[in-house]
């Protein structure tokens, strides 16, 4: 995925969660990032389903985002606050790397976004 400029997000199911509230919290965690200089963002398909998932609902809450040039840090960030907004909890994969994004305190979660971002950077 990282070849093509994008991310893969999931938005990590909750006790209590079912698809389609997955669905719907991907939705808007998809609005507030079509709101950043990306060329999409979209739900997975189906026919990327990761490895180890199981059917339509192993992708509900997963988003797919294609990047345009360097906006990797500001997308990020805008889902580092959608997660302590919505006390949820969302895992990044790029490059094939993943970093799991959680309620960790801003400086905590700026320094470790510029760490990965760096990381990311070098490797390009």
């Amino acid at each position: 995925m990282a070849d093509s400029g994008g991310l893969v997000l999931q938005v990590c199911p909750g006790a209590e969660d079912d698809a389609g509230e997955l669905s719907e919290l991907a939705g808007w965690l998809r609005t507030e990032l079509l709101a950043l200089d990306v060329q999409a963002v979209d739900p997975l398909s189906v026919d990327a389903v990761p490895p180890g998932a199981k059917g339509v609902a192993a992708v509900a809450g997963w988003l797919s985002v294609q990047l345009s040039g360097e906006v990797l840090r500001a997308v990020l960030t805008k889902v580092a606050d959608w997660v302590i907004r919505n006390d949820r909890e969302v895992e990044v994969s790029y490059g094939g790397d993943t970093l799991r994004l959680t309620k960790a305190h801003g400086q905590q979660q700026e320094k470790i976004i510029d760490a990965w971002c760096s990381w990311h950077a070098a490797g390009s």
